[in-house]
């Protein structure tokens, strides 16, 4: 059955983005493919279906990710598909240990964002927090689990 799926040129291209982009949302999905949102949804059904890939909703995005993911990656991969994130944890990856404000100064957005996206790194259980003097300073719990999904998955970003 799994080799008749993706005998149709069109699941079968839907399902090589899929591959070649892990954590991938439907709009996206949908302007790589021009596909119609009710084309897209029914084909992607029937690869779900077939067990050929995995499906997460995040916040409020429906990403895609072949099977071969596991789920520190595909949590890794939700992130980096945002910019302000990947810049984020980029900048994690050269320094070990920043502010807040340094955070805000290099990604050059203002506080109160960097601290909403931080929040969001901190609910992700990604952040470690240490408070030094009047200084708040975070790092990276798993930097290098983190470094190899990123270069794994450069490309696909």
């Amino acid at each position: 059955m799994i080799n008749n799926i993706l005998e149709l040129k069109t699941r079968e291209k839907i399902y090589s983005i899929i591959k070649e982009k892990p954590g991938i949302c439907v709009r996206e999905l949908q302007r790589e493919t021009r596909f119609s949102i009710g084309q897209l949804s029914y084909h992607l059904s029937l690869i779900l279906r077939a067990n050929l890939i995995k499906e997460t909703l995040d916040k409020r995005f429906r990403r895609f990710y072949p099977l071969e993911t596991n789920e520190f990656e595909m949590k890794i991969l939700s992130l980096l598909r945002q910019n302000s994130i990947r810049n984020i944890l980029t900048l994690f990856l050269v320094k070990n240990k920043i502010t807040n404000k340094e955070l805000s100064k290099n990604i050059k957005l203002s506080k109160s964002t960097i601290s909403w996206y931080i929040q969001n790194l901190e609910n992700s259980n990604l952040l470690n927090k240490k408070t030094n003097g009047n200084k708040i300073l975070y790092s990276l719990k798993e930097k290098q689990k983190i470094q190899t999904v990123l270069e794994k998955y450069k490309g696909a970003l």
